[in-house]
């Protein structure tokens, strides 16, 4: 495991702490205190794992000390910008410098994903922070007057030990979405996350947190005469993006169907690689009697076309599995059954090859943003706006749309999310489920784009953090980088729509029956899994060994006979049932007591 721990205390030391084991390794693997020293209260350790990217530190001349995970984008012009050669500094050095020259608003001069913790020695002042998607999670613990930071649950979750409870507000919300509606929540109430784009700074015993970027944020369009001049810079940009993200000399792994996102992506990677494509880049798919099986046929033939790898996994079995009894990492909250996921078998099998893992999520979210409205272009540019709309009608013979037809569709299509029968009623009003439902359906953004930081996109942009997976492994998505997003945003919708401009920008590299294939949705139906005699056993088997810890949160009457005979409107949210029981067997963490067992 990589991942890196800091701690605010005013007590005992970490080195003299016996912190007890994390899955297969203990913390006491980290090593000594790494090579920041004690600075007043502050301390960090950081765990390596190679071959995956290592955890970043370093301590300034005047004590300033970092610790954290980075990988970041643009670092030669960083580096020229503080005046330093990016090449002869490490990471740690340079968000040093970056801090002494900034201070806290230095996360407005970085790109990529990062998340660390600074503990500024001079000023008494600890600042964290995490990159504007929250691809690499940051959380804190408060135990005792502890506070400690860690991009890894599971490390906080063992030195946590019995003094962590779960949140059921956290459980229902899992157990109706898969993920908290509350950006800060985790499954314990002593552990919160910080969100997105979002800056901690505590300083004389006040915490104040702040956000320092937004992605819906107005914008006035993008004017060039010609879209293919539009069509190039995208292609640049997400190229680009690609190549970032590969690490250099090591196996590159591709997510791939048989769409335009995951093929896009591997063709990035194989122009990336250049001649050792063949050698390092391979795609895998996931193949079932489930799946639709065009998508594997279209897999195959983009990696023939590219002359990268390819290897097609037989998932059939895996909706049907039972999983062992001991399993060999339970993860840090319910989510996936790790065993049951064809995505986390596939990153599993190349995890000791560390490398990268890529992905083409996060596609629907950057091509299915809005173009910019009159109004975006009047709140964007001002008193320069009647300028910018002359230009758009002189060179694109037309207005930007008003918007307000897209509003209305928008507001109308906005339904809070049911909760399903089988959760107990009485669990569902003291946690207040079905409000805080209908609260975060009412706060997503309407634009696309403004929900790549929504609790939902958070979680599953942060699942392959090496530091929660526990491989040497990283997951990526390129398609969710904000010089990508900021460019696709201010696109004519004309470019936009059935992601014309990704298929033009990738014309050149991708066979036709890639590029004409029309969206499905892929993957198995979900319906049709929960109808499985295997599935329905496995789930009543599970409801039976959870039974205890399940019966104040769910209806066990009502759980058993949607299990029986699964509808299509609770489909997603049985497989999520049977998550929370699985975990909530696998986990030793304290539930709180019902209110009829309460005193």
């Amino acid at each position: 495991m990589s991942a890196f721990l800091a701690l605010l205390s005013k007590g005992e030391s970490i080195a003299s702490r016996d912190f007890p084991q994390v899955g297969p390794q203990a913390i006491a693997r980290f090593g000594q205190p790494s090579s920041l020293p004690a600075q007043g209260s502050f301390q960090a350790l950081v765990a390596d794992s190679p071959p995956a990217r290592p955890p970043l530190h370093g301590t300034a001349p005047d004590g300033t000390s970092i610790v954290g995970w980075a990988r970041l984008d643009e670092r030669e012009a960083l580096a020229q910008q503080l005046g330093l050669n990016g090449a002869n500094e490490g990471d740690g050095a340079l968000l040093l410098h970056a801090y002494a020259r900034f201070g806290a608003g230095l996360v407005e001069h970085l790109r990529g994903e990062f998340s660390f913790v600074v503990w500024d020695h001079g000023k008494q002042r600890l600042v964290a922070t995490t990159d504007r998607f929250g691809i690499h999670p940051l959380f804190r613990m408060d135990i005792d007057g502890d506070l400690y930071f860690s991009d890894s649950l599971h490390v906080l979750r063992a030195i946590g030990g019995d003094a962590l409870t779960v949140d059921e507000e956290t459980l229902g919300d899992i157990a109706c979405l898969a993920f908290a509606t509350n950006p800060q929540a985790t499954i314990y109430r002593q552990v919160r996350r910080l969100a997105p784009a979002t800056v901690l700074t505590l300083a004389d015993g006040n915490m104040l947190q702040h956000p320092y970027w937004r992605p819906d944020e107005p914008v006035s369009p993008l004017i060039y005469k010609d879209d293919r001049d539009y069509i190039e810079e995208f292609r640049e940009l997400f190229l680009a993006s690609v190549r970032n993200r590969i690490i250099p000399d090591r196996p590159v792994g591709i997510m791939m169907s048989g769409g335009m996102d995951s093929t896009s992506v591997a063709a990035g990677a194989a122009l990336a690689v250049g001649k050792d494509a063949a050698r390092l880049v391979t795609a895998h798919t996931a193949l079932s009697e489930l799946y639709n099986t065009v998508e594997g046929d279209l897999a195959q033939q983009t990696a023939a076309r590219l002359g990268i790898g390819f290897c097609g996994h037989d998932e059939t079995g895996v909706a049907s599995a039972t999983p062992a009894e001991t399993p060999d990492f339970i993860p840090s909250q319910p989510g996936s059954i790790p065993e049951l996921s064809p995505a986390l078998n596939i990153a599993r099998r190349l995890g000791n090859e560390g490398g990268v893992l890529m992905s083409g999520m996060g596609g629907d979210m950057i091509l299915g943003c809005r173009s910019p409205t009159i109004l975006d272009t009047l709140r964007s540019d001002g008193w320069r706006s009647p300028l910018t709309l002359a230009k758009h009608l002189r060179h694109r013979a037309r207005l930007p749309s008003s918007g307000l037809s897209r509003l209305r569709s928008v507001i109308a299509a906005r339904r809070p999310p049911r909760v399903p029968l089988f959760i107990d009623e009485q669990f569902a009003r003291r946690t207040h489920l079905h409000e805080r439902l209908a609260e975060y359906r009412a706060a997503l953004s309407n634009d696309m784009a403004g929900r790549l930081v929504d609790p939902f996109w958070t979680n599953i942009l942060s699942d392959g953090a090496t530091s929660e997976t526990a491989m040497p492994l990283e997951v990526a998505h390129p398609f969710v980088d904000q010089r990508l997003l900021e460019f696709s945003r201010r696109l004519p919708a004309s470019l936009l729509g059935g992601k014309q401009i990704l298929r033009e920008a990738m014309r050149r590299d991708l066979p036709d029956d890639v590029l004409n294939k029309p969206k499905t949705l892929l993957g198995y139906s979900i319906l049709t899994q929960r109808q499985l005699p295997e599935v329905q056993a496995r789930h009543a088997n599970q409801l039976v060994r959870s039974r205890e810890k399940a019966r104040h949160i769910f209806d066990i009457a009502n759980l058993e006979r949607c299990i029986r005979t699964p509808q299509v409107a609770i489909a997603h949210p049985l497989t999520h049932s049977e998550s929370v029981l699985w975990w909530l067997e696998k986990t030793s963490a304290p539930l709180p007591a019902a209110p009829s067992q309460a005193k």
